[in-house]
């Protein structure tokens, strides 16, 4: 058979624009999309950053402190990126207000907390209804019981318990010390032996205001009295104990504490600048690098600059140079300027 008889049978029953329109389309089938080009880059970007995201939350699976604003911590420990521990006890509830490198602040709603607190300059406070403690660099359990009132035992260091409403002035409790938000009443007996102003009928004389014995009281007992004597408004009394208990018991943890509340005794209220310097300087000499000693260094050099000393531009530059990231730095800053 002839070429041109076999092409009869070959030719398509097709108008040429419809066999133009096929082969568009297998054309355009066979030729990879540009689509599916652009896609491969980004497929292979969204797959390496799901793959980093999977190490990034491996790696903070575990909760810390500074990542849990908010937090309700029922029981169990926390411990913060310093080291400080929080420790809730059994039936107690917290909640975390803030957790900053700077700031901590813990507000316990009811139950026991206890706290080892590295010293650092962050700001550490357990926050209740009534009162706000403030830790100086210490260990020291707060409890709050169902009547709403606040207890704080402090076992090592020094702690400051601020009153919100100010119904209770502020306390520095030391070593060893405890405070309650309600005080105990105390047998008419105990009351005698400890020199406590025993409540009155008022239709009798007032018990007079407590003394200091003769026989030499102890550490504790010298501290128990400047406290009673500081609240029944005997502030000579109380400046009287602070001072019997520095000199007397020097290797006393409590001894640094009297110096520095003997020295903010003189300074704030008995008007005596240059006895107020001389307990400072006690304090900072029987506790050169503890809890109190930079606060015992800015009231030093508030205390200069009221006996308007030559020495306060000293202790001035001195404490800055010292403390520059110091709460009390702007304040020292201003001071020795004579008018």
């Amino acid at each position: 058979m002839s070429e041109p008889d076999l092409a009869r049978f070959v030719t398509p029953n097709m108008t040429e624009a419809r066999i133009s329109w096929l082969w568009g389309r297998v054309d355009a089938r066979s030729r990879p999309s540009r689509i599916g080009r652009r896609l491969v880059p980004a497929i292979a970007i969204m797959a390496c950053c799901a793959g980093l995201l999977a190490v990034m939350l491996r790696g903070r699976s575990k909760p810390t402190a500074n990542s849990m604003e908010g937090a309700v911590v029922a029981s169990g420990t926390i411990t913060l990126a310093d080291g400080s521990r929080v420790m809730l006890a059994a039936g107690g509830r917290a909640r975390i207000v803030t957790a900053r490198e700077d700031t901590v602040v813990l507000a316990l709603e009811i139950g026991a907390i206890d706290l080892a607190v590295i010293h650092s300059r962050r700001l550490f406070v357990v926050h209740t209804p009534r009162f706000d403690i403030v830790d100086l660099g210490t260990q020291f359990r707060v409890m709050l019981d169902a009547q709403g009132e606040t207890h704080v035992d402090v076992a090592e260091g020094t702690v400051e318990v601020r009153s919100l409403d100010g119904s209770h002035r502020t306390r520095l409790l030391g070593t060893g010390e405890s405070w309650s938000s309600t005080p105990i009443a105390m047998p008419p007996s105990t009351a005698v032996a400890t020199g406590e102003v025993a409540p009155q009928p008022a239709s009798e004389t007032p018990a007079p205001a407590p003394t200091l014995r003769e026989e030499g009281p102890g550490p504790k007992e010298l501290l128990e009295t400047a406290e009673r004597a500081r609240l029944a408004g005997q502030l000579r009394l109380a400046a009287e104990a602070f001072d019997a208990l520095r000199h007397r018991f020097r290797t006393d943890s409590r001894a640094a504490l009297a110096a520095f509340e003997l020295g903010r005794l003189r300074l704030d209220s008995l008007g005596d600048a240059p006895g107020a310097v001389d307990a400072l300087n006690d304090a900072i000499r029987l506790s050169p690098k503890g809890p109190l000693s930079e606060d015992a260094e800015a009231r030093r050099v508030e205390a200069l600059a009221a006996e308007r000393s030559p020495d306060c531009s000293a202790a001035r530059d001195a404490f800055l140079a010292r403390y520059p990231h110091s709460a009390h730095a702007s304040g020292v800053a201003g001071r020795c300027v004579l008018e």
